[in-house]
């Protein structure tokens, strides 16, 4: 297992497959990350008893800060591999048949929102954040977009895509966060709720439904944009600017 994981913790918490990101400080994502995050979800599928599958982040700032742009190639075969596993990680989260709860130990940036969206439901503390600094670039949310489109009010959801910071009592209010909670208390209280809840196969087909359509559709092509600005501008300037955004993301 070990040698398994690295950027990913995974263990039995009381019948509930309990899989952390853990590539701090932010817990940014990238190829490898995803693909040992499809490899713990592979296994808490797989493994019949476990009951329910917890998805959350290390530390108490970011749940996810989204993509580690900074470390990714901006060259066509390394895009190519980043939505590839992008587009099997997503697979899995929809098409599983236990329920997948997210729990925010802080913020949800970029991608890292689009993961936390994945779920079937969604629990936070008072004080998290979502956001979506690439938004502010002209880069598309891959999986998001449609998830905030049909749960928002029209105006929300395109600002929020468009870059706009969203609190967590916001979210729980518009009903994008199921659950917000203290911190004090946060995993107890949210092991408490997973442990009550059921959520069978066929209300997660009502829950993720078309979502099998749109990440078939994603293609390499989607982030064209960020490859045309790379090269047309300086690669850092537009990782600061990406880092700018997140700063007002953090969790206070």
């Amino acid at each position: 297992m070990k040698d398994l994981f690295n950027k990913v913790v995974f263990w039995n918490e009381d019948n509930i497959g309990a899989i952390v990101i853990k590539n701090q400080p932010l817990n940014l994502i990238d190829s490898d990350t995803l693909n040992q995050l499809s490899s713990a979800l592979t296994l808490a599928s797989s493994d019949a008893s476990l009951k329910w599958i917890m998805i959350s982040g290390a530390g108490d700032k970011f749940f996810s800060a989204g993509i580690d742009w900074e470390r990714l190639s901006n060259d066509y075969d390394s895009i190519s591999d980043l939505v590839n596993a992008i587009k099997t990680f997503a697979s899995l989260m929809v098409t599983i048949d236990k329920p997948v709860i997210g729990v925010l130990n802080g913020s949800a940036a970029g991608f890292g929102l689009e993961i936390a969206l994945l779920t079937d439901l969604l629990i936070a503390p008072s004080d998290a954040k979502l956001c979506n600094p690439e938004g502010g670039l002209g880069l598309p949310m891959l999986l998001g977009a449609p998830i905030l489109i049909k749960t928002l009010p029209r105006l929300r959801a395109i600002q929020l895509i468009g870059g706009e910071t969203m609190n967590a009592e916001e979210a729980g209010r518009l009903g994008l966060i199921h659950a917000v909670l203290p911190r004090d208390n946060l995993f107890g209280d949210a092991k408490s709720i997973i442990l009550n809840t059921r959520i069978d196969k066929y209300t997660r087909s009502f829950i993720h439904e078309d979502m099998e359509h749109v990440i078939k559709s994603i293609n390499p092509s989607l982030l064209e944009p960020l490859l045309s600005k790379c090269h047309g501008l300086n690669k850092a300037s537009i990782i600061s600017k990406i880092n700018e955004a997140r700063s007002k993301c953090l969790t206070t």
